[in-house]
């Protein structure tokens, strides 16, 4: 019986370490402008119900987009809009913000796991960072 219950848990375990490796093709985030571009494609999305797009300042990660799965070797892309403004405040005199984001994939089976984390150099120049201040001051 022990033999029985030791062998299911490697067979668990071993399944579950297969399962765990994200088989992201692509996975990049560049700054373009006042934006954050973010793009990526995961090889395999057996049982992916979704994404979702994490990102960091000063180490804690807010959600800031939710992505519906495509299939497999599908490309996703998100727009960061709010990276430049959202980071004005912490921000103070810095000409650089830096940033890192992640991946949460979602499975069907109500499990999830995390990309690795990408991390960023947004630089941004005086003029823009006082006016994104100032729009930020009247939202």
């Amino acid at each position: 019986m022990k033999k029985v219950i030791y062998i299911s848990l490697f067979l668990i375990a071993t399944l579950a370490l297969l399962a765990s490796n994200l088989d992201f093709s692509r996975i990049n985030a560049r700054p373009e402008g006042d934006n954050v571009v973010i793009e990526w494609i995961l090889g395999s999305e057996t049982k992916v119900k979704s994404f979702e797009l994490y990102r960091a300042n000063n180490g804690i990660y807010t959600k800031i987009a939710d992505k519906e799965a495509k299939g497999d070797n599908s490309s996703y892309k998100h727009v960061d809009v709010e990276a430049f403004i959202k980071n004005a405040k912490n921000a103070k005199i810095q000409e650089e913000i830096n940033l890192k984001y992640k991946i949460k994939v979602r499975y069907e089976n109500g499990s999830s796991e995390d990309s690795e984390e990408i991390k960023i150099s947004h630089n941004v120049s005086s003029v823009k960072r006082t006016w994104g201040m100032i729009k930020e001051l009247f939202r």
